[in-house]
């Protein structure tokens, strides 16, 4: 992909994000604990959905109101 169209979809990307920084770690079990900070972000931020490739994730199926799902279920309108 060339560079400028990748910067026109980072700044797509970004007009739509929020910086989200949580006060506690939530307690959820997960494989890889790296996943932790993601969830964590996304119950802090009160997001609908984490959409990722990451198998970790994608067996969570849901943590709290936060309902994880695949790149293609979201691109497919599979919500």
């Amino acid at each position: 992909m060339p560079q400028e169209r990748g910067d026109l979809i980072l700044r797509d990307v970004l007009s739509y994000a929020e910086w989200v920084v949580p006060l506690e770690e939530v307690d959820v079990r997960v494989r890889d604990a790296t996943d932790v900070k993601v969830v964590t972000c996304a119950i802090a931020g009160r997001a609908d959905f984490i959409i990722t490739g990451d198998a970790d994730l994608l067996d969570l199926g849901q943590v709290g109101v936060v309902r994880i799902i695949g790149v293609a279920a979201f691109l497919d309108g599979r919500l």
